[in-house]
């Protein structure tokens, strides 16, 4: 009974377990760094679990890359929106709401951008805005366009001291000494966070 080869059904076994992630501007560099220093391609894509395509297509827009901010993960903004000066009220009216420290949801968003599309000035100005849906889908891609995220509330943080690495540093060696002075075995020593008593 035949087989087949073994080795392929592993490899496409492998190549179907790669899992998918967006590298950044500065990781593609870094991988385009390694292939230059005299790795194959199939070499470098194996060790970083890329596919070769992507290298290939990594190595065409090294310049581009170069020119980026190194967090940049896509170089393309993605489609335009479909309707512009609505999103630019949109995002006007999220900025405004985020900086009165107001909560935005997703379905918020919706929400306006579905009354924004009722008024007379986006009727006339975009014939088709009748048909649109506002979809949750159209809310993502909203987001994605403007780098914006959503945020859970939380307690205001407090300010470090502008001293804080000298006053950790002194903390420190202050352990450290206590440590050596009284004989503390390591497994007596723990971290916590600071946790109030009632």
């Amino acid at each position: 009974m035949v087989r087949g080869n073994i080795r392929a059904r592993r490899a496409r076994a492998r190549i179907s377990q790669k899992k998918k992630r967006q590298w950044t501007a500065r990781e593609k560099l870094m991988i385009i760094a390694y292939y230059e220093q005299g790795h194959s391609k199939r070499e470098t894509a194996n060790k970083f679990e890329i596919e070769p395509k992507q290298l290939r297509d990594w190595l065409q827009n090294k310049d581009k890359l170069m020119k980026v901010a190194p967090y940049i993960q896509k170089l393309t903004p993605g489609s335009r929106p479909k309707y512009p000066e609505l999103e630019t009220e949109l995002l006007d009216w999220f900025k405004e709401s985020r900086s009165q420290l107001k909560v935005v949801t997703r379905y918020m968003i919706q929400a306006k951008a579905r009354s924004f599309a009722n008024r007379a000035v986006y009727q006339e100005m975009y014939t088709n805005i009748n048909a649109a849906k506002f979809s949750q889908k159209w809310v993502d891609g909203f987001m994605t366009r403007h780098n914006l995220v959503n945020r859970r509330k939380t307690t205001v943080a407090q300010r470090l001291p502008d001293d804080y690495v000298e006053l950790q540093n002194n903390f420190l060696s202050y352990i450290l000494y206590q440590r050596k002075e009284n004989q503390y075995p390591l497994s007596l020593i723990a971290n916590m966070d600071e946790t109030p008593v009632i």
